[in-house]
């Protein structure tokens, strides 16, 4: 492109829009409104099914074909302004916005270098007077310069950019790649820092808001009484005043530990929160959207200082906060502050021996606490309980590794391992030494359950996360939600997610496992950490004293001559402390070289007694029983339905509603490799309702209140001879 570049002023040129974007499912028609005191339209995204309705660009699942947009806008006769497409949620595109780049026709200089260097599709903006730039590829967060008038989105904030058609004229006419460090040079030469925008008085960019499944459980949060009763039914108290009380909530959010991006989540995905910003800003839902950041997060965050917020905190923090429109506003005194009684009833001690005055924490009468029912949950019966952190250790060479991963391959399936019974769970594992070695392993052990056909449960991170920076760890905390519930995280191993620690030093490992109990608390998950032994191995695991005490339980893989074994150390609670499980690790060819020599691996071959063999073949021939007649999960559409439900309801028996479950599969087709239609559907459906006969331990809800139910179908057991 040389020279000057003169725009063109026809209606949404739909024929030349890039057949790439078409392909997507992220359209919707748009109507400008002008906003008097900004001076100029904010666009506002349409609902395809009624443009006179809103739709958020937090919930791109809502958004539609090109086709369905198309024909919406066109069917609106001048209601709606154009088409725009949703960029929430990282989908491997990159769109540049460049505002005010041309001048009476003429794109400016800048802005051509830009168009020049980036080298992707560009067009014109409706307006005329900015450019558009979509090329395909990633970057590390979205980015925007207001000063020069660069924004570039990859999905990681709500957002959607209007399209046009009206291509500039030496562009690409698809999505392409664009040229070669084009992306990071753009953001080189005008991406703001956050320190460089606070100076400006900026407001912070806007994280990506969560599904409503991986927002943080409310109950569970430990708020205030007036934040947890109008999370949770609308309860404004007697001030009457919900934007007050809704901003003291962020602040009591703020306070429980939440960051930005929860605690957006939390007050988007409400409704009691969501309907006070829609009424705030005229029912669209951008602009309450961005209402909730700016004047209910962004202000919040600095109220809550980092301190940990009392009941009596909460009366000043009313008092302080401020309206939408920053006018401090006084409250009056409410009754005398009530803290909330998480207690059940069936737990609480007689009224006669309860105290006069609420207490912060449950107390419980002698006998009360006596009788009640608490109950350990295993994970591996007699080995891992379902627990805060464990540890599995060893000496280099003694197999710990193969072990564990055995152990996490037969969980995450639910087969039978070394004659237990196990329920099927969801399992992470963070391989942070050998990631090439444990792909073959993976490979091995998936050979030898059998598991080709089957949906393993089972997550690989090859990554060393560092335990000791907050960051790190609240990367990996977001990377695994991504996932939905999950229940076991292991990490192999602690040496190489504690870089340069000095592993005898409380500071340090302290650190490193008050930040695995985080991961335990934000994910509900059993941490498992793999170590070594010490240069004594007598002495146990390697490191500060204090591991051993902070472990619900330690096992520990030795070597012999003969064989191996993994010894129960230390177990808290129940029953197994002091067992043994002999193994040998047996060969397994995975693949072959290009000159046809194998390629092999090792697995985990239990070495059992004939009257331990007998107890297997015994519960492998029980679960065959329990399991005749029921119809398994057959076919790729099948595995989608039970992979969503996964995703949806981990390893719970938990409701989980059809549309919802539905939904979930239609966004795993569409990533999956086996799947190549359009709409998937009819085809998930038609497998959802498969699966929905006989017996059931799963219900699900639909719309209209009627119920499926449906068997997440059995794993034949592996007998461990």
């Amino acid at each position: 492109m040389d020279g000057a570049q003169k725009t063109h002023t026809s209606l949404v040129a739909s024929e030349k829009i890039p057949p790439l974007l078409k392909d997507q499912d992220r359209w919707a028609p748009w109507r400008g409104v002008f906003d008097a005191k900004r001076g100029k339209h904010d666009k506002i995204p349409c609902h395809p099914g009624n443009v006179q309705r809103g739709l958020s660009t937090a919930n791109p699942h809502k958004w539609v074909s090109f086709k369905a947009a198309y024909d919406a806008h066109s069917a609106a006769r001048g209601y709606t302004t154009g088409i725009g497409y949703v960029m929430t949620n990282p989908h491997g595109i990159v769109g540049i916005d460049l505002d005010d780049a041309v001048a009476d026709g003429v794109v400016d200089l800048w802005a051509q270098e830009i168009v020049e260097r980036v080298g992707g599709y560009a067009e014109f903006s409706p307006s005329g007077t900015g450019l558009r730039i979509f090329v395909l590829g990633t970057i590390e967060g979205d980015w925007t310069n207001h000063t020069v008038g660069v924004e570039v989105y990859a999905g990681y904030h709500p957002r959607f950019l209007t399209v046009t058609g009206r291509h500039l004229p030496g562009t690409p006419k698809d999505v392409v790649e664009p040229k070669p460090g084009a992306l990071a040079w753009l953001a080189d030469t005008y991406r703001e820092t956050a320190q460089e925008k606070q100076a400006k008085g900026e407001v912070p960019d806007m994280p990506m808001v969560l599904a409503e499944r991986d927002t943080p459980d409310i109950a569970e949060l430990g708020l205030p009484p007036r934040a947890h009763d109008f999370l949770t039914s609308g309860d404004v108290g007697d001030s009457g005043d919900r934007s007050r009380v809704l901003h003291s909530t962020a602040v009591a959010l703020f306070a429980a530990g939440l960051n930005e991006a929860e605690v957006l989540s939390v007050l988007v995905n409400n409704p009691y929160s969501f309907e006070v910003a829609l009424d705030h800003r005229r029912q669209i839902e951008d602009k309450a959207l961005t209402y909730l950041w700016q004047h209910h997060v962004v202000a919040a965050k600095g109220k809550a200082a980092n301190k940990i917020l009392s009941a009596s905190d909460w009366e000043q923090l009313e008092a302080a906060s401020a309206t939408d429109d920053g006018e401090e506003s006084p409250l009056g005194k409410d009754d005398e502050a009530e803290t909330r009684d998480d207690l059940n009833t069936e737990d609480r001690i007689q009224p006669s021996e309860m105290p006069k005055t609420k207490t912060h924490y449950p107390i419980f009468g002698f006998h009360e606490y006596a009788d009640r029912q608490v109950r350990l949950e295993w994970l591996v019966p007699g080995v891992l309980p379902k627990a805060e952190i464990c540890s599995i250790f060893g000496e280099s060479g003694a197999g710990k590794s193969f072990f564990v991963l055995s152990m996490a391959v037969a969980l995450s399936a639910g087969v039978h391992w070394w004659g237990k019974a196990l329920v099927k769970r969801r399992v992470v594992y963070v391989a942070a030494e050998g990631a090439v070695g444990v792909q073959l392993r993976v490979r091995a052990i998936r050979t030898q359950y059998q598991l080709e056909d089957a949906h393993v449960g089972l997550f690989v991170i090859p990554a060393q996360p560092n335990l000791l920076q907050v960051e790190d760890v609240k990367k990996l905390i977001s990377d695994i939600k991504t996932l939905g519930q999950v229940d076991v995280v292991i990490i192999d191993t602690i040496a190489q997610v504690t870089p340069g620690a000095n592993e005898n030093s409380s500071e340090d490992m302290g650190r490193a496992l008050a930040h695995c109990k985080t991961l335990h608390k934000t994910l509900s998950a059993t941490i498992v950490l793999v170590g070594h032994s010490g240069k004594n191995p007598s002495a146990g695991q390697r490191g500060w004293s204090g591991i051993k005490g902070a472990l619900d339980a330690q096992i520990e893989v030795t070597r012999t001559a003969t064989y191996r074994a993994a010894t129960i150390a230390k177990l808290k609670d129940g029953k197994g402390e002091g067992e043994k499980y002999m193994f040998k690790l047996s060969e397994i060819v995975v693949d072959f070289e290009p000159d046809s020599s194998p390629i092999t691996s090792c697995v985990v071959e239990p070495i059992v007694t004939p009257e331990a063999k007998a107890a297997f073949e015994a519960a492998a021939a029980a679960a065959k029983r329990a399991n005749s007649g029921r119809p398994k999960a057959q076919g790729k559409w099948a595995r989608i339905v039970m992979e969503a439900l996964e995703c949806l309801c981990g390893s719970t028996n938990k409701p989980a509603h059809a549309q919802r479950l539905l939904d979930k599969a239609v966004e795993l087709a569409t990533q999956h490799p086996e799947t190549n239609i359009r709409d998937p559907r009819g085809s998930l459906r038609k497998a959802l309702a498969s699966l929905c006969e006989g017996d059931a331990n799963q219900v699900i809800e639909d719309r209209d209140h009627s119920s499926y139910t449906l068997r997440v179908p059995p794993v034949a057991p592996v007998v461990d001879a």
